[in-house]
């Protein structure tokens, strides 16, 4: 008896170690597999610009039939807004064939979320040249999120256009 509580215990520490093994494995392939999939999704339906090495996002979404223009700020996830105080962004237009045109995005106040002029996540702009495009390219001069200032953000719309000449 005293043999097979011996074998006993070998054979059970024989399997947690195997156990542990292939917890180990799982767990290294889970974070690579994490490490590769940080695509994320749009809250609005916009395209989203990261900034940062995950730091933030921003969401481009154009209106062509009212040519209105929305930017939203969002957290590294693109999960949640993220609330700024600069009330402004100013943006550079480079259409296609075109003169580059700027244009200043103001930071919109929602009842609804509670968020004010000098304390929102929304910067909006309408302007009847955007009205009609099919794709939207730019720069973004500057934005101060989360304690970081990010400067010369190329964005575009709708999600996956990007100009390389630009």
């Amino acid at each position: 008896m005293n043999l097979s509580a011996h074998a006993f215990a070998l054979l059970a520490a024989a399997a947690l170690v195997a156990c542990d093994g292939k917890q180990e494995l799982a767990t290294a392939e889970h974070g690579q597999a994490e490490e590769h999939a940080h695509v994320h999704e749009p809250m609005f339906g916009g395209a989203l610009v990261e900034l940062g090495d995950h730091v933030a996002n921003l969401e481009v979404l154009l209106a062509p039939e009212t040519g209105e223009l929305t930017i939203y700020l969002l957290d590294g996830h693109a999960s949640n807004t993220v609330r700024a105080a600069q009330e402004t962004l100013a943006l550079t237009v480079e259409p296609e064939g075109g003169e580059p045109f700027a244009l200043t995005l103001k930071q919109v106040a929602s009842a609804l979320s509670g968020e004010k002029v000098g304390d929102s996540s929304t910067y909006k702009v309408q302007d009847d040249r955007l009205k009609g495009l099919d794709h939207l390219h730019g720069d973004v001069a500057s934005v101060e999120m989360l304690g970081t200032t990010f400067k010369d953000i190329e964005v575009s719309w709708p999600a996956g256009e990007h100009d390389h000449d630009h």
